[in-house]
């Protein structure tokens, strides 16, 4: 069909960095490419690629059929507007035989978006706090001593029901999150109703409900907790909690934590970041 290279080449555009908008879709997408390669003859290949930027030979590449299933070849280009005219151009030159895939990511970082929290279909906050000498729970103001424990509260929000979300919050560099079996850890992470708490005075705010957490794991910079389904009941307020323990001294600086519909990830929403001082 005259249909298959224009489909072939809307998928490959349609990638975002290593995959395609979901799991499932990547999945998908990658059965098929592998069902065009079997009708084709790029697995024979015999080529050189030359890259040039601003007209300027930055790499020259050969492939040959030895190194089909082999990791890609990334070339990282640094002053890649070295005119300062704002205009750049990159450019691919082949010869030889066989289809050469190349793709080009451009990366850049705002650190202004990190302050504020981000509502695109989920509103979610995050706390920090440590107990004071009669017990009770507190916010962080100012430094914390190596060792304590610190209590992260997460807030979620959401306006209609979802499908298959995915929490995350990042570790700080020098913490370590408590076991998850952690016998301390449950008593604290306890989901419960406002008032019953015996920690606390108001936890959670009346009318909140427990996140329904259908799985949860711990990585090392980041805990994840993955739902099934996430209904709208009581406005769709939800709430959970589990410990940090800070090990190493030195200002830390928490990402935003952050939730998504795992196969709608345009739907999505992150708090802002947090700032804290272990001494």
């Amino acid at each position: 069909s005259d249909l298959i290279q224009p489909a072939i080449s809307w998928l490959l555009q349609s990638r975002r960095g290593g995959a395609w908008q979901s799991t499932k879709d990547t999945a998908q997408v990658v059965i098929a490419l592998s069902e065009y390669l079997q009708t084709t003859n790029e697995l024979d290949a015999d080529e050189t690629v030359k890259i040039l930027v601003n007209g300027e030979a930055r790499s020259t590449l050969h492939f040959a059929k030895a190194d089909i299933g082999q990791p890609d070849k990334v070339l990282e280009i640094e002053n890649f507007n070295a005119n300062g005219n704002g205009d750049a151009s990159i450019e691919i030159q082949r010869e030889g035989k066989g289809v050469a895939y190349v793709s080009a990511e451009l990366l850049s970082y705002d650190k202004s978006t990190l302050a504020s929290g981000k509502d695109n279909g989920f509103k979610v906050s995050r706390r920090y706090q440590i107990q004071n000498e009669a017990g009770k729970w507190r916010d962080i103001t100012g430094e914390i001593p190596s060792g304590v424990l610190v209590r992260v509260d997460l807030r979620v929000e959401v306006s209609r029901p979802y499908q298959y979300v995915l929490l995350e919050d990042f570790v700080p560099s020098g913490f370590e999150a408590r076991p998850e079996n952690d016998d301390l850890a449950q008593l604290i992470e306890k989901k419960c109703d406002c008032g019953t708490d015996f920690l606390v005075t108001v936890d959670p705010p009346p009318g909140w409900n427990a996140l329904p957490v259908s799985r949860r794991e711990s990585r090392d910079n980041r805990q994840a907790w993955f739902v099934n389904y996430l209904p709208s009941d009581n406005a769709g307020r939800y709430y959970l909690r589990y410990i940090l323990r800070p090990e190493q001294p030195g200002n830390r600086v928490a990402l935003p934590a952050r939730i998504e519909a795992m196969y709608r990830p345009d739907f999505n929403g992150h708090s802002s970041e947090t700032v804290v001082e272990v001494k």
